[in-house]
């Protein structure tokens, strides 16, 4: 990969620069100096590059353009008007280091590719977006901890969090609740090393992490006082849990977090990342494999992530043992009605109303529950639990993802076949470029399709597991989405 595609990352930077500029000074007509400069700058790449290279270079100035924009601009809003007082933030250095060193493991496959890796490789540039993507979230990340302010307003009862890129305003009786942990939990709040995104990590130290519970979030914090500052919110929670106790959380090097932290690594580098498959790809590469043997191993590595997704998601949510028995009893009796067997439940703990159906067969299935999800009344998780044992039971975990890898299968071939019989793309620009963009348009049609239809068939069939019929899985969706939807309010107000 040439340094070309840099300056092209660089010349992304620099439109939004311009941009920007534009926008402060002349902004009656910063659009058009938009569209003339992208104009200016297609017409530069594919009077230089071949069709297939100036399509990754326009590619690669969006994204960019876009990751520029969504750092540059700053959403820090003015403090709101009463008598506030600042909440003083416990700051350590080692816990931004901390971030960045787990960080740069997950990448270290792919940034190990990315320089020895064979070249020309469509693998690099899916890993050069990574980078840029993963790049901009740790860069917010350095600077939501250097710029992050709590302040509280005993009069308004309001506590408000403000940092370059975040700005929120919590009323204090919207608490549900409270509880101090004595480290932060690096391996449940680093984006990469979970599934869940509600929970809003502003921990700057790894001193005692105070952590709020609220609709659809949870907050935490490294304030100076947790003890005080427990006390005073505690006051407005409408939990009744009033203990004092400390939550112990091990380092996440400690000797018994190894295999928590593995299951994590895992995930993070085979299923949310590429990691592991691109250093699979390097080692076959570096033994002088064939593509087709490279295609094989990729494929069986696959599988065996498919065979083993349930232990994978089970570590990366923190998935423990349900041991509700008024719940697990009900699971029982549907899952019965349903004809499937083996199939356990787990909780996670999680703000979000939501439940999951995990693994690839019947035979070593799992379904994980929320905490949120638990505080629902008993009909409507027994109607969460039959919604995901259709999807069990119709293997639809496995479908989806055989239905991706064909349709990513056919694109590969149809390529492959343009390749060959193709022998002057630059004679055929236009056609080429309705292709790829019905490629993508139809990518996403496709998803959509396939996961609203999965979705529907399992509410549908799911009405039948149950003693109240569709009517209870109807009444179930909707107290489900006016919980969800009370959450989205409270977070927009």
């Amino acid at each position: 990969m040439g340094t070309d595609l840099f300056l092209f990352m660089i010349l992304g930077l620099g439109l939004y620069l311009i941009s920007a500029l534009a926008a402060k000074l002349i902004p009656a007509i910063d659009f058009w100096i938009d569209i003339v400069l992208w104009v200016g700058a297609a017409v530069y790449i594919f009077s230089h590059q071949t069709f297939m290279d100036g399509i990754v270079s326009i590619a690669t100035m969006f994204y960019c353009y876009w990751t520029a924009m969504d750092l540059i601009v700053s959403k820090r809003a003015e403090i709101p008007s009463g008598d506030w007082q600042e909440i003083e933030l416990a700051r350590n250095k080692t816990r931004l280091l901390s971030d960045i060193t787990l960080t740069a493991i997950v990448f270290a496959g792919a940034v190990i590719f990315f320089i020895y890796g064979p070249d020309p490789s469509p693998l690099k540039y899916v890993i050069l977006f990574g980078i840029i993507s993963g790049g901009g979230a740790l860069v917010k990340r350095i600077l939501n901890v250097f710029t992050v302010n709590v302040l509280y307003s005993a009069s308004l009862e309001k506590l408000h969090i403000s940092s370059r890129y975040e700005t929120r305003t919590y009323p204090l009786s919207d608490l549900k609740d409270i509880q101090l942990e004595s480290t932060a939990d690096l391996l449940k709040l680093h984006p990469l090393l979970t599934m869940y995104s509600s929970r809003l990590d502003l921990t700057t130290s790894f001193q005692q992490v105070i952590k709020l519970s609220l609709p659809g979030e949870t907050l935490f914090l490294t304030v100076k006082e947790p003890q005080k500052w427990k006390a005073i919110f505690r006051q407005n929670t409408e939990s009744e849990n009033n203990e004092d106790t400390v939550i112990s959380v091990l380092p996440f090097y400690h000797r018994k977090n190894v295999k928590r932290l593995l299951g994590k690594l895992y995930f993070a580098a085979s299923v949310k990342g590429v990691s592991a498959y691109a250093l699979l790809v390097l080692v076959l590469y570096a033994l002088h494999a064939s593509p087709w043997i490279m295609a094989v191993a990729v494929m069986l590595y696959w599988i065996l992530n498919m065979y083993l997704s349930d232990r994978v998601l089970r570590a990366a949510m923190d998935a423990k043992p349900c041991h509700h028995p008024h719940v697990q009893a009900a699971a029982d009796r549907i899952f019965h009605k349903a004809g499937i067997s083996h199939v356990r439940i787990y909780e996670t703990e999680s703000d979000d109303y939501n439940g999951m159906a995990v693994g690839m067969n019947v035979g070593r299935s799992m379904v994980i529950l929320t905490s949120a999800t638990l505080t629902l009344p008993l009909r409507v998780i027994e109607g969460i639990l039959a919604h995901e044992a259709i999807h069990i039971k119709k293997r639809d975990v496995l479908s989806s993802q055989l239905l991706r890898f064909l349709y990513l299968g056919a694109v590969v071939g149809i390529i492959l076949l343009f390749e060959q019989h193709i022998v002057h793309p630059e004679a055929h620009k236009i056609a080429l470029w309705v292709f790829i963009m019905a490629i993508i348009i139809l990518f996403q049609l496709y998803q959509s399709f396939c996961s609203q239809w999965m979705e529907v068939r399992a509410d549908n069939l799911g009405g039948s597991l149950l003693e109240g019929g569709h009517k209870q899985m109807a009444e179930a969706l909707r107290i489900l989405a006016v919980r969800q939807d009370g959450d989205i309010q409270k977070q927009s107000a």
